[in-house]
């Protein structure tokens, strides 16, 4: 066991909640709650070791879908979301160090080969108060299954995580009862490659859409998938794909993203309505040929633009969106 603590951060993740009262953080495999003003521990989980991981992640989700941070608040502080793998089934592949020392020596990785059994993940909520978790009711095999995105479903009170069959060919997003466990599936989508995991995704117009990023038609597009029917609705309906997600301005029912339909080589800013005001519309102006960057106010209203070809050097201009007649910066 002192061997184990040696390779384990001490600390990771340490999150304030909403109402600022408590901090949270992943020690040890094993998830922890403080008070901020009494200075008072209290451990959410126990059974966190060398193969159950709560809060945290092993290999496959650190190298395969990029994700290190294994707990989320709830929008209210009273609850906390986390994921929990088993590990206990994986066998152990050696690598070698060949630089740190005069003599080379190997580090054991749990590492699952192809076909192998992968690690049982499982997603719960944590009541701050009681200790008490509730695991979310997938009713499938925990090693055959990713949950490679997770969050609270805005104000809803619902917990909202994608879940992926191993092929990772189909998709399914659930919402689920943090009090009882049960879920429903909001949205499923099958292709017949791969699908890619969406980070780009949020609750809005008063948490009653989904907003989603899917390739499922042939091209990349931006869609809304309403909680009440499960409705997923095409905002682009365009013969691009979405390079980029740049701005999301929902007080304003509008959307800006990079785009090029005629060359991969260039770059330019679009805006689509999220609420069906106007077709998709390239923002950058004709003269701007090649490969543009914006950085984009939060109220969506102004920006600077960066402008650059292979036949002129890099420009920087202040732009008012979505009129883009532009006043360059000396």
């Amino acid at each position: 066991m002192e061997e184990q603590k040696q390779n384990l951060p001490t600390l990771q993740f340490a999150k304030i909640d909403p109402t600022e009262k408590y901090a949270a953080y992943v020690r040890e495999h094993n998830l922890y709650l403080e008070e901020i003003e009494t200075g008072v521990i209290k451990a959410l989980t126990t059974d966190g070791s060398k193969t159950i991981i709560n809060g945290t992640f092993d290999w496959v989700y650190e190298e395969e879908f990029g994700i290190r941070d294994g707990f989320r608040w709830s929008p209210d502080g009273g609850k906390i979301a986390f994921w929990r793998l088993d590990a206990k089934n994986i066998k152990e592949f050696l690598m070698i160090n060949n630089t740190d020392s005069l003599y080379s020596y190997t580090i054991p990785v749990q590492y699952p080969k192809a076909g192998e059994q992968n690690s049982e993940c499982k997603v719960g909520t944590v009541d701050i108060k009681t200790g008490n978790t509730v695991w979310m009711k997938t009713g499938d095999d925990p090693t055959n299954n990713y949950i490679p995105r997770m969050e609270w479903a805005g104000k809803t009170g619902k917990l909202a995580f994608q879940h992926l069959n191993r092929l990772q060919n189909e998709m399914t997003v659930f919402l689920g009862d943090p009090t009882t466990g049960e879920v429903k599936k909001l949205y499923n989508e099958k292709q017949n490659a791969w699908i890619e995991v969406v980070d780009d995704w949020r609750f809005i117009n008063n948490d009653e859409d989904l907003f989603w990023i899917s390739d499922k038609s042939g091209y990349a597009q931006m869609y809304l998938i309403s909680l009440k029917t499960g409705e997923a609705r095409n905002i682009m309906n365009t013969n691009h794909d979405i390079m980029e997600l740049v701005r999301f301005v929902e007080s304003s029912g509008t959307v800006y993203y990079y785009a090029s339909p005629n060359s991969g080589t260039q770059k330019y800013l679009f805006e689509a309505s999220l609420n069906g005001k106007f077709e998709p519309r390239r923002i950058t102006p004709s003269q701007f040929t090649g490969y543009n960057t914006y950085s984009i106010s939060g109220d969506g209203l102004y920006a600077y633009h960066f402008h650059y070809n292979i036949n002129s050097p890099a420009s920087v201009y202040f732009v008012e969106l979505p009129h883009t007649t532009p006043l360059e910066l000396k």
